[in-house]
């Protein structure tokens, strides 16, 4: 099984328990309700997660920790009881996952609860920081604590209208793509401070998240049906640069073309048109085309398109190769991603491959 890096909610469709809840039906008003199946060990990752999704929520969402005074079981309580009433009222089920030889069966019976279909209807979300999956979702794909996750979680938390079993559309689908960022760097930073037994994630190349409608990849594919090739990479050099948006990012890409921060949904012909005025006189254009091209290819799932021509970042002495490093289908959202890497070449190096 492939384990992209990436966030995946999960139902199982195999009973372990023989708890009694009754489902209930999806409802635009049902609130969002965590529970975080975690070992003691991993309290500190646990807190984090409570304290930001609280935030996140204005206090309105019901999260149940086990470690936490305030949201976990009373002095008193049942156990069993508690944790299967408190599964049961849950729309999602987070598992933090640490220690492949860790003693986590409790923490298997709490996601059992949540995977038999026959009484409890709950999603599954399981962070791992190990190298598989805990044995009983070995056949799931599983997330890692680095950034690139990180945002794709809290950007599905809010919009993604699947992410929460029950509901009916996303909890807050209208946040900002600079909101999302924000977030997500945020529990990152919180995550790193508390785990530092986890490895850094290191950002080796800038990165760019380039985003096309549906609607636009579909011209440019019935242009190439029509047309041939050509004419689809034609098409894709008027489109791209108007449609196409900067949807996330990783490292400081913003610095090569004269941005403190990229706005929210800013064009890629934004960032062509930024680079033309603030460069040399004559500079070279043809990588933009070169990305345009890729995308294309990309698209018309044809074979490698390379990009061969570097430009100079407005920030340093840094000539850097656009790299279309791999793309991806958002169906729930009618989107198609492409990241973009920047790949950093000395000066001499560049000269040469322009002159080539």
């Amino acid at each position: 099984m492939d384990r992209t890096p990436g966030w995946l909610v999960v139902k199982s469709e195999k009973s372990c328990c023989n708890i009694t809840v009754v489902s209930k039906q999806k409802t635009e008003a049902e609130p969002v309700s965590v529970f975080i199946s975690h070992r003691h060990i991993d309290r500190g990752l646990a807190d984090v997660f409570r304290e930001e999704i609280s935030e996140w929520c204005d206090d309105g969402a019901r999260i149940y920790q086990s470690s936490h005074a305030e949201s976990g079981s009373k002095i008193g309580d049942r156990l069993d009881i508690a944790i299967a009433e408190a599964i049961s009222q849950s729309n999602l089920v987070l598992l933090i996952y640490t220690d492949a030889p860790g003693d986590y069966d409790w923490c298997m019976y709490e996601c059992g609860l949540a995977q038999d279909p026959a009484s409890i209807d709950s999603n599954i979300a399981v962070f791992f920081t190990t190298e598989d999956l805990p044995d009983p979702m070995d056949n799931r794909i599983g997330v890692r604590l680095n950034s690139e996750s990180i945002q794709q979680f809290v950007h599905d938390f809010h919009r993604t209208p699947e992410f929460f079993a029950r509901r009916s559309e996303a909890f807050s689908a209208g946040v900002s793509d600079k909101y999302i960022k924000q977030k997500a760097d945020q529990l990152h930073k919180k995550l790193k401070n508390v785990a530092p037994n986890l490895a850094a994630d290191i950002t080796i190349y800038d990165r760019i998240t380039a985003g096309l409608d549906l609607d636009k990849v579909q011209e440019i594919i019935q242009a190439a049906d029509h047309g041939g090739q050509q004419a689809g990479f034609e098409l894709a050099h008027e489109i791209i640069p108007q449609f196409a948006t900067v949807r996330s990012y990783s490292g400081d890409p913003q610095e090569h073309f004269n941005y403190d921060t990229f706005e929210e949904a800013m064009l890629l012909g934004d960032l062509f048109l930024r680079w033309t005025q603030d460069s040399e006189k004559d500079a070279n254009l043809f990588w933009q085309k070169e990305i345009c091209e890729a995308i294309a290819a990309a698209i018309l799932n044809r074979p490698e398109r390379s990009i061969s021509t570097p430009f100079k970042s407005l920030a340093s002495a840094y000539w850097l190769l656009p790299l279309l490093a791999r793309f991806r289908v958002i169906p729930y959202e009618d989107v198609y991603e492409f990241d973009i890497l920047f790949c950093k070449l000395e000066s001499e190096v560049a000269s040469r491959m322009l002159c080539a």
